[in-house]
């Protein structure tokens, strides 16, 4: 992972954590986003010469990785749906 990102557009704050991961808070709160290294190159660039790159991991490290963004984005759904009738909303 490159960057981690809470909210989009122009960051508001951001910090880079020690394994060199940015970290960063946009100012759009509707979502947020995960740049993975190697998943943009140039056309003459071989992505899976990257190190440590998506294009890198094994085929079943991948279906992982495409799984977990609906999957977390499906759970979150349920979890706030859940608590907004708990709360009689």
């Amino acid at each position: 992972v490159e960057t981690f990102a809470i909210g989009f557009g122009r960051p508001i704050f951001s910090w880079v954590r020690d394994d060199g991961v940015k970290w960063q808070i946009g100012w759009l709160p509707f979502g947020g986003y995960v740049k993975i290294k190697g998943q943009e190159f140039d056309n003459e660039a071989d992505p899976y010469s990257v190190p440590d790159g998506f294009f890198g991991k094994s085929p079943l490290d991948r279906i992982k990785v495409a799984f977990m963004g609906p999957f977390v984005n499906i759970l979150f759904a349920i979890v706030a749906f859940g608590a907004l009738w708990l709360i009689g909303g």
